[in-house]
Formats: structure tokens, sequence, C-alpha cells
């Protein structure tokens, strides 16, 4: 299977989408794009898809939705109150049975459920290569 492409963020989505997908492989669950505006379910792991049901898709990714516009709200306000820490590119939500990797690039980003045993700093160092690579 292809990851699959991104519309918000365009060329440097569907670069970052490449990078999860393969720095991850299966321990990939779900791959959703967003603004505060909209959201695109891009990718859910059959598994996952199975145990929720299309319905339990739609209505857990609409309830994450409504607190998206958070991401952006503490991107800028981790950016005030650290000023030489550097600007702010992922936050992450370490739960007992997932984790929640929230990549923000501008006034978009991609939020990707995983395995909670996955590695994290493999996956963000090859989305940050990913994403200036395509910037070059």
């Amino acid at each position: 299977m292809s990851p699959p492409e991104s519309s918000l963020l365009g060329a440097e989505g569907d670069a970052l989408i490449a990078a999860a997908w393969e720095s991850l492989g299966s321990d990939l669950r779900t791959v959703v794009e967003y603004d505060e505006e909209t959201y695109e379910v891009r990718y859910v792991a059959e598994w996952l898809r199975d145990y929720l049901g299309e319905e339990g898709v739609e209505e857990t990714t609409d309830d994450l939705h409504g607190y998206v516009h958070l991401d952006f709200v503490e991107r800028d306000l981790f950016g005030r109150l650290t000023p030489g820490a550097g600007a702010v590119r992922t936050h992450i939500t370490r739960l007992e049975n997932a984790t929640f990797v929230r990549y923000l690039v501008g006034d978009a980003a991609l939020f990707l459920s995983v395995d909670p045993d996955a590695d994290l700093t493999a996956l963000c160092a090859a989305m940050d290569e990913a994403l200036a690579a395509e910037r070059t």
C-alpha cells in the first residue's frame, strides 16, 4: 500500500506522510491532515477501521478536530514563553494504548496515531528531514 496523498499541505504534506509511512510501517495507525477549519482523513489502519467502524472513525475524528485549535494556541504560547528554544514543531501525547503525534506546518498539521512503542525520535527526525528536503 502506498502513502495517502496530502491536499491541505500539498507537496510538503505528501513528503511528511511518506516519511511517517516509511519510518513507522505497521506502527502507523491513522493519518489525518487538518487546519482549524477542516480535516481530511488520509489513512486508517484496516484493523482500527474494523474495530471502530466507519461511523466510529468519523465520530472520533470529529471529536478530536474540535480541539485542534489548541495545537496552534500552544505553539504560539510556548513560542512566546520560551523564545530561545526555537519554534514548536510537534506535540506528542502518549496514552496507554496509543501515541498521538501532531506535526505542525504553518497553519495546518498532520495528526498521526501510532503504536505506543513506536520510535518517536526516529519518526520526528524522518519528518523533519522530509520537510527540509521538500523546502530546498
